[in-house]
């Protein structure tokens, strides 16, 4: 049985890209159960944020298995399967455990040491043993990438001060709306994406904060939490009027926010971090609406990795070090299996 890591992050594809091959949360666990039920996979566990979409399996045929994956993607997102070749970042064996190790530790996010990934790795783990296609070899990778991510945070300052993707969020805002102490900020969604984003923008001295949520309680215990105001996602697009800055951070498969709605707003600075979007792309010809995505933090977040050079140094010689513990275990184990196996057979 061999490691195989497929995936599609910010490094290599457009966040447009990504936002297009982002399997529904809700659709992951039957997507994995089909994944392993026929073909070259027998376990497999995936990872999907806002920067990166991303698949472990454990097979027999690696390159069968990662043909069959591709198809089997390009089938439920209905994406040529073409196009997922040309953008999907293949690692087999020890390249493919250093990966997801570098990934659980931080250093390979967009904003390099956000804490966030951390419990998206423990996640899709989780979601992985619910579907029943996380193997022994696979849920042993990923506890062992937890354990590098737990390391890394604890004997480096990779996560040293305030590092996610809300924080530059808030910074971006900051930077490109004048006079922010006066303005009204609307977050659309409140799920942990938004209610950080929420609570930087708060910390960093915004005006009023709107909180809309499809669920009015999630929507008023945010609001509660950081002196905002909850609103019902019946009222979006009244709420809409009222802001200036509306950022969208919600798990929606469609345009929360269209063309319409945003003409009847007039001027206002929109920052889609959901993947897919939740602003639609004409949105950017509306008189008076600027449009900021995922791709506009980069500059920021290549700034905070600059700063943190030595750390990620640090990092990697201690990822090093688990991935020489991962292989020892995975040498022992296949030795443990043989043995039972042909003690069976005698």
């Amino acid at each position: 049985m061999q490691l195989v890591h497929i995936g599609f992050s910010h490094k290599h594809s457009p966040f447009e890209f990504l936002g297009r091959v982002a399997i529904a949360p809700g659709a992951v666990e039957s997507f994995l159960r089909a994944l392993t039920r026929d073909g070259p996979v027998s376990e497999a566990v995936a990872i999907a944020t806002c920067n990166r979409v991303e698949f472990t399996v454990a097979t027999r045929d690696p390159s069968g298995a990662s043909h069959f994956l591709l198809s089997a993607l390009a089938r439920e997102r209905g994406i040529d399967a073409g196009m997922l070749v040309e953008h999907a970042i293949v690692r087999r064996g020890l390249d493919a455990v250093r990966h997801l190790f570098a990934v659980a530790a931080g250093i390979d996010s967009l904003v390099v040491g956000e804490p966030e990934i951390q419990g998206q790795v423990r996640a899709a783990l989780e979601t992985a043993r619910s579907a029943g296609t996380a193997g022994p070899l696979v849920a042993g990778l990923y506890n062992r990438a937890l354990r590098a991510g737990s390391r890394a945070r604890a004997e480096t300052s990779i996560g040293r001060g305030k590092v996610s993707i809300a924080t530059v969020a808030a910074q971006l805002i900051a930077e490109r709306v004048a006079d922010l102490p006066r303005r009204t900020v609307l977050v659309i969604g409140t799920g942990e994406m938004g209610r950080q984003t929420a609570r930087a923008l708060a910390d960093g001295g915004a005006g009023t904060l709107l909180l809309a949520n499809r669920s009015s309680e999630s929507a008023q215990a945010a609001a509660s939490s950081i002196g905002g105001v909850a609103v019902p996602m019946e009222e979006l697009r009244d709420a809409l009027r009222r802001a200036d800055v509306a950022i969208c951070a919600t798990g929606a498969q469609h345009h929360l926010v269209t063309r319409a709605m945003a003409e009847t707003a007039g001027a206002c600075v929109y920052l889609d971090l959901s993947s897919p979007p939740n602003v639609a792309p004409d949105v950017r010809e509306v008189a008076g609406a600027s449009v900021l995505t995922l791709a506009d933090l980069r500059e920021i977040a290549e700034q905070n990795a600059a700063r943190r050079v030595g750390e990620i140094a640090a990092v990697e010689a201690l990822i090093e070090e688990e991935v020489a513990r991962f292989e020892k275990w995975a040498t022992s184990t296949k030795r443990e299996r043989t043995t039972t196996h042909g003690a069976e057979r005698g």
